[in-house]
């Protein structure tokens, strides 16, 4: 029975390796996160919780730099901030609920795995107010995260009830006024979500 457990332990561990290595280091993800707006991107920013892992990539795909880079990992408890830093781009320290930009100054906004990072159900709301509130009338809000879904609950284990459910993301943006414009899988671990006004 131990040894069964330690099997099980095991396999998990390498399961979650695996997924992690497919998603964030073979960097399918990056490639197409923001493929379809390329033209349309316009004055664009990334928020992050101290691991930037999609700006240079989205760069590479619209063909110029971001506006800003929000680093919203300042403030919150320090598990919340990635390990791993990697900021090809200089971030900005900043808090869910307090954006340092101007109101409509962005046509789009790119959180990469980090909303699930804003644990509070407030801050959270928090978080999806400031993203309406510095979009333009046409702008977009794009968010890939893992969910809670049975591909996620195979690859992590337990480690999945960290993440959130689709429907948990469409209550928060369609509470602030926010509307889903799209929801597709990138890969069978990540979706994409993208709000506009």
């Amino acid at each position: 029975m131990v040894r069964l457990a330690g099997y099980g332990l095991l396999g998990g561990f390498v399961s979650t390796l695996a997924t992690s290595w497919y998603v964030y280091d073979l960097r399918l993800v990056y490639r197409m996160i923001a493929a379809d707006r390329s033209e349309e991107a316009g004055d664009w920013a990334v928020v992050h919780v101290g691991l930037d892992d999609i700006s240079a990539d989205v760069a590479a795909v619209v063909g110029r730099a971001p506006v800003a880079v929000f680093d919203i990992s300042h403030g919150m408890p320090p598990m919340t901030a990635k390990k791993r830093v990697k900021a090809p781009l200089a971030a900005t320290p900043a808090r869910p609920e307090a954006l340092p930009i101007d109101d409509a100054a962005l046509d789009t906004v790119f959180v990469g795995f980090a909303a699930h990072e804003v644990r509070s159900s407030d801050q959270s709301a928090s978080l999806f107010h400031e993203l309406n509130r510095v979009i333009r009338p046409s702008g977009r809000v794009i968010i890939i995260e893992h969910v809670i879904d049975a591909a996620n609950v195979v690859a992590f284990g337990p480690g999945a009830l960290h993440f959130r459910s689709p429907a948990f993301w469409r209550n928060k943006a369609e509470s602030v006024g926010l509307r889903v414009i799209d929801e597709s899988r990138l890969t069978p671990f990540v979706r994409r979500f993208e709000f506009a006004r």
